[in-house]
Order: C-alpha cells, then sequence, then structure tokens
C-alpha cells in the first residue's frame, strides 16, 4: 500500500508528462494511450553505487567476408561507423572455432580470412573499438580432448596471431555456451589456459567465463567451481554469462561479491520468439525496422544488469551481412546493408540502444534501484517486469537515468509479460540528484525525441509517465 504522500508523488507524474509532451497522448504503439490502464510504482535509488560501466560493444561472425565481397569496404567501413562509433563501442568479440578436430593452423586461416586480410579489425578499430574479446566455439558436445590440451592450442592460437599478424586478444572466453562441459572441467580450464598464457609472455589477457547462455543454476555451479579452486579463480578476470531469456541476477552477484572480479554480459540477442503456424512450427520472419517489442525487451535487458553489478554488455551482431538474412534471424542484429535503397537497415533495438548511449556514459557508476512493486527488476525465467529503472553517475559528475516499460508484449511458455499499461513513475534520487535539472528523451520507431526539462519535487522524486513499449532516458544538465 501507498502512504498518502507518495500517491501525491505518483499522481503528479501523469501532470507533468502531459504539460510536458502535449503530443503523448495522442501516440498508440509509443506513447499513453487512453486504453491502457494507468498503473503507479516507486523506485528507490540506492545510496551507494554498485559498479562501473567499463565496456559496451557488439560481436561480429564469421561470415563477414560476404559483406566484404557484396559490399565493399567502404560500406562496411560506413557500417561499423554507424554502429561502433555512433553507439560509443568500445569492444569487439570476434569468433574462432576451437573443437577439439580444428588444429592451430585451421583456426588462424579461418580468423584471418574473416577478420585480418579484408581489413576489417581496422576499419572496427578506426570506429572507436579498443578491446577485442575472443569467443572460442564448440557448439555444445562434450569435450573430445584434454582440458591441457585444450588451453594449450587456445593459448597457442592467441600468441601466434599476435606474433604473426599483429593482432592482439585482449580477453578470451574458455568457450562459448560450453553444454557439454562439466563445472569442473570449466574451472580446470581457466587454471590451465591462464597457465598456458603466462608460459607465453601473455600475462596481459584476461580470462572470463563460463560464457553461459543464462545466469541460471549451471553457471552458478561453474563460477563456484572455480571460486573453490584458488588457481582457476586467481586466472579469471570476470565471469561471464549471456541475456536472453535470464540475465544477471541477485546469485551471480554473490558470488563475486567483493571478489574484485568484473561482470561481462558478452551475449545479448533477439529475445522474443518468433510467431507459430497452425502445426505449433515457428515461422520464419525478417525483423525488420520498427519492432518496439524486440526493442524494448532489449533495453530491459540492458537497464536490468546494469541494476545487478554487470560491468561489460555486448550485443549479439553489431553489423549484419545480409539485407535479407537466409535464415530469417535478422532480428540478431542491430544493422545492416538496405538493398533497395543503397542505404542502412537500423531495428528499433540500434536507436533504444543509441538513446540508452545518450545518458549512460563509458566510466559510469551505476547505482542498485528497486522497485515498490518489483524488487530489483530482474530479467528472468518466466514473468518479466513491467517496468525496468537504473540509474549512474557519469564521469562528468552528471547523472543518467533509463526507464523502460515491456507490458503488451507477446509471451511465451518461458516468457510472461503484463498487459498493456501506461505506468506513473516515481524515483527517489539520491540526495546529490535530487536538485538537479533533467533533459528528457523519450523513443520513437526510428530515433529519439528530446523533450523539455523536469526537475524533481521537493520531496526528491522525479516523475516520469512511460507507456507500453517506450524508453524514456534523462541526464541532468
Amino acid at each position: 500500500m501507498q502512504n498518502g504522500s507518495t500517491r501525491w508523488h505518483l499522481a503528479g507524474a501523469l501532470a507533468i508528462a502531459f504539460i510536458n509532451n502535449p503530443l503523448v497522448a495522442a501516440q498508440t504503439d509509443i506513447g499513453v494511450d487512453p486504453k491502457h490502464a494507468l498503473i503507479d510504482t516507486l523506485i528507490t535509488i540506492d545510496d551507494k553505487p554498485r559498479q562501473v560501466l567499463m565496456g559496451f560493444g557488439a560481436s561480429q561472425p564469421r561470415d563477414q567476408q560476404i559483406l566484404f565481397k557484396r559490399y565493399g569496404a567502404a560500406r562496411v567501413a560506413q557500417l561499423s561507423d554507424r554502429v561502433y562509433a555512433d553507439l560509443g563501442m568500445n569492444l569487439v568479440r570476434l569468433w574462432v572455432r576451437s573443437d577439439a578436430h580444428i588444429s592451430v593452423s585451421q583456426m588462424k586461416s579461418v580468423f584471418y580470412n574473416s577478420y585480418v586480410d579484408n581489413g576489417y579489425l581496422g576499419i572496427l578499430k578506426a570506429s572507436g573499438v579498443e578491446q577485442v574479446l575472443l569467443a572460442p566455439a564448440r557448439g555444445e558436445s562434450a569435450p573430445a580432448e584434454s582440458m591441457q590440451e585444450y588451453a594449450s592450442k587456445l593459448a597457442t592460437f592467441i600468441r601466434e596471431i599476435y606474433d604473426e599478424r599483429d593482432v592482439r586478444i585482449d580477453v578470451t572466453g574458455i568457450a562459448n555456451e560450453p553444454r557439454g562441459f562439466s563445472p569442473e572441467q570449466l574451472s580446470e580450464s581457466a587454471k590451465l589456459l591462464r597457465r598456458e598464457l603466462d608460459s607465453r609472455r601473455l600475462t596481459d589477457v584476461g580470462i572470463i567465463g563460463p560464457e553461459w547462455a543464462s545466469a541460471d543454476g549451471y553457471a552458478g555451479k561453474a563460477v563456484l567451481a572455480m571460486k573453490t579452486d584458488p588457481d582457476s579463480w586467481a586466472g579469471l578476470q570476470a565471469v561471464a554469462t549471456h541475456s536472453y531469456n535470464m540475465g544477471a541476477n541477485p546469485i551471480m552477484e554473490n558470488l563475486i561479491a567483493g571478489s574484485g572480479k568484473e561482470y561481462w554480459m558478452t551475449e545479448a540477442g533477439r529475445g522474443l520468439p518468433r510467431a507459430l503456424d497452425d502445426s505449433g512450427r515457428a515461422i520464419a520472419t525478417e525483423e525488420e525496422p520498427g519492432d518496439t517489442a524486440e526493442a524494448a525487451t532489449t533495453a530491459a535487458r540492458f537497464l536490468s544488469d546494469m541494476n545487478h553489478s554487470v560491468t561489460h554488455w555486448i550485443w549479439f551482431i553489431g553489423i549484419g551481412a545480409y539485407d535479407q538474412h537466409p535464415n530469417k534471424d535478422s532480428g540478431q542484429v542491430l544493422a545492416r546493408p538496405d538493398d533497395r535503397t543503397g542505404g542502412i537497415k537500423y531495428n528499433t533495438k540500434y536507436y533504444y540502444l543509441k538513446q540508452l548511449r545518450t545518458v549512460f556514459d563509458i566510466g559510469a557508476l551505476f547505482y542498485g534501484a528497486e522497485s515498490a512493486r518489483e524488487k530489483r527488476m530482474g530479467w528472468t525465467y518466466g514473468q518479466k517486469p513491467a517496468v525496468t529503472v537504473a540509474m549512474a553517475q557519469n564521469s562528468d559528475q552528471s547523472w543518467g537515468i533509463g526507464v523502460i516499460n515491456t507490458t503488451g508484449i507477446r509471451g511465451s511458455r518461458i516468457s510472461q509479460f503484463f498487459p498493456a499499461s501506461s505506468y506513473s513513475v516515481a524515483i527517489k534520487l539520491p540526495r546529490a540528484a535530487s536538485r538537479l535539472q533533467f533533459q528528457i528523451f523519450r523513443s520513437k520507431r526510428d530515433g529519439y525525441a528530446a523533450e523539455t526539462t523536469i526537475r524533481a519535487d521537493r520531496s526528491g522524486y522525479l516523475n516520469v509517465l512511460v507507456a507500453p513499449h517506450e524508453l524514456v532516458t534523462l541526464r541532468s544538465r
């Protein structure tokens, strides 16, 4: 139950929203719709910070040579600038097959063809990429070789691409989504890989893991196995998981609490199920610009992950190699060539991430947020939060806030969403931010719009109205 004072703050959000944005009531898919219920909620921001956002980026798969052959290096550079430069991405995740039957020579040949000989890595670095994360991919089968053999092969690959082509790997995973590895094998791999890297004078190459598909019980067991072995834990720079149906959570936070370890979210991708035909089979369809539901789940996972101590956040695929993808999975990319116009197609999630980056800089110090209705607003199995909020202080001393509404989204067996409702959100600001003026940014299908500025009320509450699928961001001035 809300007390009288809190009800006043929440009711004030509706009036403030309409005063500041008289057109909001006319919007339907993004914006307040009279058909939607209006629900109030209260968000409290912690007094003490949790973590610093140190990295933001995307991965590029090994099919990128197709992009060069079909569109040319100049077009690739344009795409790179629009994604990596304009979104302020400072890291990229690059892939290499590392199965037992693949030799170091084969690994190098494919890696050079995909990223080096075509100048792709240089283009990405010219767009602002500073760190390269290696994603060794093996599929989900159990390892056929010993962990010593595997660690030696991976370390040799990293050493030789540096010696031969001056390609520096800053951080490496152990294995991408290693379903076939036991927790003990992952722990042993981390320990042995650290030893093999150090013996090759690669002491500054970091190791992250387990890069499991979700921050679930298996990921927790793997991290616990690493933590139990002092050598394995000492050799690990960061824990890492992926964010599809289940993002970062308090379990993972507690495993690294007080350890000084970073938390990398190394893959967030398309989060919603495909439509089904009458036989229950998924319909292969492309995601085209304008999908606000997908964009909303993307923003929600970023904000939820920031609210659960994530230090590095990586979208699955930054630049797509096709306009129409052969597997009809363009929802995994942020931008891709537009064959009809000769320009670029931007999925709406691109604009939502860009809007988030206008208020959250690299180096932002995030404070925990808690909802009176939904506690920590975690993105986990089953019911998803209606509203997710995160807040941080940037290195220039400005404050950023993100608020996303994920109601009115088609659910599935593993993901449920609340009915479409607009929310009146009252955010109790930290004392240091309670007297500042905030610029409002409100999402659109193809971008975002700056609105007027607002201040918190006399009690330190900042009142925001957010509609289904809508992202509202604020930055102090």
